[in-house]
């Protein structure tokens, strides 16, 4: 089984900080932090045997459109992304758009 955990490109007035965070913000000065719980299950699933595939589009300044086209080349069976509350429902109309172009399924 291929999973991949991954960091959308979100719309908004800077970077937005999702990892280790719990008052999410919008950086206007890109700052990145380590994501360690993300990191740490994607070390036990390859661990556990399943291919694991990183595509964090935040901190490749990826458009959407790149990162999408990543997400359809690789063809995960399964997509893990961290939220906050203030973006959930961008993340919840890339999941249903992600379910209908890819098939995925959570």
């Amino acid at each position: 089984m291929k999973v991949m955990i991954s960091y959308p490109p979100l719309k908004g007035p800077g970077c937005p900080l999702l990892s280790q965070n719990r008052q999410f913000q919008w950086f206007h000065n890109p700052t990145y932090i380590y994501p360690v719980v993300p990191a740490l299950a994607a070390t036990m699933l390859k661990n556990a045997g399943y291919e694991v595939i990183w595509l964090d589009g935040i901190a490749e300044k990826w458009t959407y459109e790149k990162w999408l086209d990543e997400v359809k080349k690789e063809n995960p069976d399964i997509i893990a992304m961290e939220t906050k509350t203030p973006v959930i429902k961008q993340h919840w109309k890339i999941i249903d758009k992600l379910k209908t172009q890819n098939r995925l399924i959570w």
